[in-house]
């Protein structure tokens, strides 16, 4: 009787049934109360409440509150500390229980960027960790831990603590991330990888909705900071539910164990489990390192061109989510706004590379992403305005749709133009690079306490740079993949351990 792959056993079982439906909503809470909710909480915790005079002030005799990007913003940090107050009737954050103001607002950056900085290093980690002792460990206690972490941190007593806490769910968050997606795509069919993927994607739009519902509701940083983490607790029962990676048990020599989970599958789906024996995975060619990456002058341009781009559509995607603070009017509105354009993104990517092919959506999505941030740039002429700030916050969210469109079409891309020798290192470096853009972005929004124009201005340049340099890049769509460094090629395999998921980005960023 010949052996069956596992996608082959998966075609037999259900490709997307009853059971990986269920492991979809599993996975996907965890993408809410991990990813989604500890990401971006901190542009609520470490958000700057405007400033005003105390009371009978003797050298502060300016009427109404200031806040970052508006006239009058500065004049605080040459009044004596006592002569002026947070106005913290809307709302309290870090920044105004630790004065994270003038020769201190760089720790409010910080504060947002540490949990980048620390998931750089967690998915170093997580990647090795992962395929030593398998993904379900990896996937089950750092996430659990992350919203302990989380929790620990709402009591901190002093920043440094806080930003060390946060940086240690950082670590934790990077260390599941990856293993997750994997985990989830090895259970699903060839046919509905792209969906999978795609749609734990979609939860991580959906909480950004949902934080911005909790930051509304909740005012005072310390419960919004509970309630954020405490839901993420529930985790600790998951470890019944979650299944180890089929394809790692099988290249540790477990096939029975392997079998044993897809005939659980088969029963919860209503099918009948194969008698074949599962095919043994046979080895890969030689894993390749980074100086596959610059083995000539063409290999070279190709890798900065794709690093520079990583770099730069983290950075600006992260910066229009954390620039929500500077619009003027409700911000929990604009947050939502510009959260909420990323679902129509997501789907017309998937539509626009198959027809009109990478490059093409690539380029034009990064010079629209330039084009709009131009705009917000020149509409905050006058922000005092309605009209302007409504502008603003328009363009704003134009940047994101296309700038969410560019990262989905880069990352499928990035994957076709490295060979696979060289795709994980290849992929791998890129991720660094994108981690650098997104601890980089809390700092560059910073930039509007020194003029209100800087920061969109960077994006927009940023992005135009980079759509230059993508010009030069080769077409991949309907191409065969390189397999190796060399200019030989084959037919190319769509497969989890070649390409990922278009959303396996989402734990990249």
């Amino acid at each position: 009787m010949d052996p069956l792959s596992t996608d082959e056993v998966l075609d037999k079982i259900g490709s997307f049934g009853r059971y990986q439906f269920l492991l979809l909503i599993l996975m996907g809470f965890m993408q809410i109360f991990g990813d989604g909710f500890q990401g971006m909480i901190a542009s609520f915790l470490a958000a700057e409440p405007p400033w005003r005079c105390v009371s009978n002030s003797s050298s502060c005799n300016i009427t109404g509150s200031f806040s970052p990007g508006q006239d009058g913003y500065k004049l605080r940090c040459r009044l004596h500390r006592d002569q002026w107050e947070f106005d913290t009737s809307e709302f309290t954050s870090i920044v105004s229980e630790w004065d994270l103001v003038c020769d201190r607002s760089s720790l409010s950056s910080m504060a947002k960027s540490i949990v980048f900085a620390g998931y750089m290093v967690g998915v170093i980690f997580g990647g090795i960790l992962s395929d030593k002792i398998g993904r379900k460990p990896i996937v089950f206690f750092p996430s659990v831990l992350a919203s302990i972490l989380a929790l620990t941190a709402s009591f901190a007593n002093v920043f440094w603590l806080f930003a060390v806490l946060r940086g240690l769910v950082g670590v934790c968050l990077g260390s599941a991330s990856l293993a997750m997606f994997v985990l989830m795509v090895e259970y699903v069919g060839v046919k509905h990888r792209a969906m999978a993927g795609t749609s734990l994607w979609y939860f991580f739009t959906i909480s950004l909705m949902m934080l911005v519902l909790f930051a509304y509701l909740l005012r005072e940083w310390r419960m919004l900071s509970i309630a954020a983490a405490a839901p993420g607790l529930l985790q600790v029962l998951f470890w019944w539910f979650l299944p180890e990676s089929s394809r790692w048990l099988i290249t540790r020599g477990k096939q029975d164990e392997s079998k044993a989970y897809f005939t659980k599958i088969a029963r919860f789906n209503g099918k009948e489990m194969p008698p074949n024996p599962i095919a043994v995975v046979e080895e890969k060619q030689r894993v390749g390192d980074i100086r596959d990456l610059f083995c000539s002058l063409k290999h070279a341009r190709i890798t900065l061109s794709i690093w520079f781009s990583w770099l730069v559509v983290s950075m600006v995607y992260w910066g229009t989510l954390f620039s929500f603070d500077t619009f003027g009017g409700n911000r929990y509105l604009a947050f939502f706004l510009v959260a909420i354009v990323e679902v129509p993104s997501i789907f017309f990517t998937i539509k626009s590379m198959d027809r009109f092919g990478r490059k093409k959506s690539l380029l034009v999505s990064l010079i629209l992403a330039s084009i709009a941030s131009t705009a917000a740039v020149l509409l905050q002429r006058d922000p005092s305005q309605t009209g302007f700030r409504v502008g603003r916050i328009v363009m704003s969210m134009t940047a994101k749709f296309f700038i969410t469109f560019a990262f989905d079409t880069l990352y499928v891309f990035s994957a076709e133009l490295f060979p696979t020798v060289a795709r994980k290192v290849g992929l791998g470096t890129s991720s660094a690079a994108g981690r650098i853009g997104s601890i980089s972005a809390p700092f560059i929004v910073q930039l509007i306490s020194i003029h209100a124009l800087i920061p969109y201005s960077i994006f927009a340049i940023a992005s135009f740079i980079a759509c230059v340099l993508c010009f030069t890049l080769q077409e991949t769509n309907n191409e065969p993949t390189k397999e190796a460094v060399e200019s030989e090629t084959e037919k190319l395999v769509h497969n989890v351990d070649d390409y990922g998921t278009n959303d396996e980005r989402q734990s990249l960023i």
